[in-house]
C-alpha cells in the first residue's frame, strides 16, 4: 500500500502540479504579473505526504 500511495503522488504531482507551475513560471519570466496561486503549497504539501509514505515504505521493509 505505501508503494502504491507513494507512486500516486508522485505521478499526480509530476503531471499534474508540476506542469501548472511551469506555466506559470513561464508567465513570470515573460514579464506578466499573474495572480497568486496556491499550487506551489499543494506541491509541497504532496512532497510531505510522499516523505511519509516512504517513511512508511523503509519502516515496513525492515519490519519484515
Amino acid at each position: 500500500m505505501p508503494t502504491a500511495v507513494t507512486a500516486l503522488l508522485l505521478i499526480t504531482q509530476l503531471a499534474v502540479i508540476r506542469p501548472a507551475l511551469n506555466r506559470r513560471s513561464e508567465r513570470v519570466l515573460a514579464g506578466e504579473n499573474p495572480p497568486r496561486s496556491r499550487t506551489h503549497l499543494v506541491y509541497v504539501a504532496l512532497e510531505v505526504a510522499k516523505v511519509a509514505a516512504l517513511l512508511t515504505l523503509g519502516v515496513s521493509a525492515f519490519a519484515v
